[in-house]
């Protein structure tokens, strides 16, 4: 006896439906892809039926997702932190992107090459720039002792 592992939700929204419309629409894009292109009517038979199971897929995917949202909202209407907490989580507020192109050490050594005029170590002088038709220039040298 076998048994087909049950996949995760990827979206609360996606359901076995959603997962299945997905799947025809990627079995109908691969037989479109791999269609003869010497043969029109088969190309163009195979073209429509992966356009209209998309078309299909995509109405279902937002009306899934119009469905998830008056739900969580209702649910939620007595408790407006829990709502607004579900509202800043859809629009992903509170949440700094991570990224792995820049390191620590990257982010050093951009300010040790790019800003040493503007931030002066703790016993040297800060400058004052003053903005003159549009260029910068040193004023005047204060000693800063921080």
């Amino acid at each position: 006896m076998s048994s087909t592992p049950v996949r995760p939700l990827v979206r609360p929204l996606q359901d076995c439906r959603c997962r299945a419309a997905k799947r025809r629409v990627r079995v109908l894009e691969r037989a479109y892809r791999r269609a003869d292109k010497n043969y029109s009517a088969v190309v163009s038979t195979a073209e429509a039926a992966w356009k209209s199971e998309r078309r299909s897929y995509c109405l279902l995917v937002r009306q899934k997702r119009e469905e998830f949202w008056k739900f969580k909202v209702d649910s939620e209407r007595s408790t407006p932190r829990r709502l607004w907490q579900s509202v800043n989580s859809l629009l992903e507020r509170g949440h700094v992107p991570s990224t792995d192109s820049v390191d620590a050490n990257t982010l050093h050594r951009f300010f040790d090459t790019k800003w040493p005029v503007f931030v002066p170590g703790p016993m040297t002088p800060r400058r004052r720039l003053s903005f003159q038709s549009g260029r910068a220039a040193i004023s005047r040298v204060q000693p800063s002792y921080r």
